[in-house]
């Protein structure tokens, strides 16, 4: 969500996710036909669906910092898994 334009409504989401699940060509073809406004909002929530899928700013893997914030998902004692 922290990528989405706006302030979206439950409603405002399931338009989202219609949207997005059409087939690329038909977003291409309907895209021909729209504002420059909407044509840009539309690609605003492309995007935003490619930065949740495939964010820039996080890491890979466990880091040092997601250890020290969640010390109890991390946490590995040998004795415990034996």
């Amino acid at each position: 969500m922290r990528w989405i334009p706006g302030d979206p409504s439950a409603d405002d989401i399931v338009r989202y996710d219609d949207w997005l699940a059409l087939p690329p060509e038909e977003r291409s073809a309907r895209y021909r036909h729209m504002s420059e406004t909407d044509a840009e909002f539309w690609l605003e929530i492309e995007t935003a669906r490619d930065l949740y899928r495939d964010p820039v700013d996080r890491e890979p893997g466990i880091t040092e910092a997601k250890v020290a914030r969640y010390p109890e998902r991390y946490r590995w004692d040998p004795e415990d898994s034996a």
